[in-house]
């Protein structure tokens, strides 16, 4: 096997992607451990929860996000230093394991072991990108947004038939493989928002809705991971595609000034896309409903929130599922500058653990810059970036 064949399966992960689902869409929320249903502003709110587009202040007639753009990375423990090790291994080798072998018998141990480490060793990238466009005013807030979320995974397997070296023939070849999934799903919606006040109550609650259409992609890669290192060897060029109809819905309240809680529900018409039969295997696409509760609590210089996931949610068939609950802090320096600060808490063995921080700049509190990032472990991060115009 040649030294460059796990590199490239590697890499195809990051080079094939165009979200995991993401833990937020843009910067602020990022930052802020991936809050936004009670917490989002006017400009951002479609991302999360619609409803939320009834927070403005008075002075604010136009918003312009453009754009907002995150990239995170999540791959097995250890999993880069395991593909350095055997690579090495391998070289060391001396022989491709086809043909016999001159080797020691030390050798041939550090390979075996070398490529038991590689089993279920998986890598993910994920890439988000939004627009919005808003118009926020007390008869009907309008958010007119754009949203693209990527998810790529690729997964290694090794067949126990490739650990038993001594018995190979010359011509047998590698039985292990390499799966690479990938998805797209990028939508174009309108956003609508408006307070309602409560029969008999005397209360107001902001009620929120944004349809919209998704063009969901399924791409597939399954092959032998010996071949991925033959010169030969070319990306498939066949995806599925399809166009549907979907739909967020969000609520929000006020029981005081300073304190909301929102409930919204994201893309309720559940889709699967089914990728090409590529060499007898077919992966699946999901985009599935995503509800969440929360709660957040802002005097004007400091911010609180709380989201917590009520179900999982899962972008690939046959795999596990994510849940979160999410804590994010903001504090604000007169509207010209905001220092942030979360955590994202796994609530399924698939979910990592995830601290997050930030900071933004908005001089004259219209023009505003935006950084986050996220660290769950060295095989584990993100980054997101966005830009803003609020007057």
């Amino acid at each position: 096997m040649k030294k460059q064949q796990l590199a490239v399966a590697l890499s195809l992960a990051f080079a094939s992607a165009p979200s995991i689902a993401l833990d937020g869409s843009d910067a602020r929320s990022i930052a802020m451990g991936g809050t936004g249903v009670a917490s989002a502003n006017h400009l951002t709110a479609a991302f999360y929860n619609p409803a939320q587009m009834t927070k403005f202040d008075q002075s604010d007639d136009f918003g312009l996000l453009l754009p907002a753009l995150n990239v995170s990375l999540h791959g097995t423990k250890d999993i880069y230093t395991d593909v350095e090790h055997f690579i090495d291994a391998d070289k060391q080798l001396g022989k491709d394991f086809t043909t016999g072998f001159d080797a020691t018998e030390a050798q041939r141990e550090n390979w075996i072991d070398a490529l038991k480490k590689l089993d279920d060793a998986a890598v993910e990238a994920n890439l988000g990108l939004g627009f919005a466009i808003t118009v926020p005013n007390n008869t009907l807030s309008v958010n007119l947004f754009s949203k693209t979320a990527t998810a790529t995974k690729l997964s290694l397997h090794i067949d126990e038939s490739d650990l038993d070296i001594t018995n190979k023939r010359d011509g047998d070849t590698m039985a292990s493989t390499a799966n690479l999934r990938a998805g797209m799903v990028t939508e174009v919606g309108l956003a609508m928002a408006r307070n309602v006040t409560l029969p008999y109550l005397d209360e107001k609650i902001s009620l929120g809705i944004s349809p919209k259409i998704q063009k969901v992609v399924s791409y597939n890669l399954y092959d032998r991971i010996v071949e991925l290192g033959s010169d030969e060897f070319k990306l498939p060029s066949d995806y599925n595609e399809t166009t549907v109809f979907n739909t967020d819905i969000g609520v929000s309240y006020r029981p005081y000034e300073s304190l909301t809680v929102g409930l919204s529900g994201v893309n309720l018409i559940s889709q699967q896309v089914a990728s090409p039969n590529i060499n007898g295997h077919v992966s699946t696409f999901m985009v599935e409903p995503e509800f969440t509760v929360a709660a957040a609590y802002d005097n004007g210089w400091f911010m609180a929130a709380l989201d917590v996931d009520l179900n999982e949610s899962k972008q690939f068939d046959n795999t596990q599922g994510t849940q979160y609950a999410r804590l994010g802090m903001e504090l604000d320096a007169f509207n010209w500058a905001q220092l942030r600060v979360g955590y994202s808490a796994g609530m399924t063995e698939k979910s990592t653990n995830q601290v997050t921080a930030g900071f933004g700049l908005s001089p004259f509190g219209s023009l505003a810059l935006d950084l986050a990032a996220k660290y769950g472990s060295e095989t584990d991060m993100g980054v997101a970036l966005e830009f803003s115009l609020n007057i």
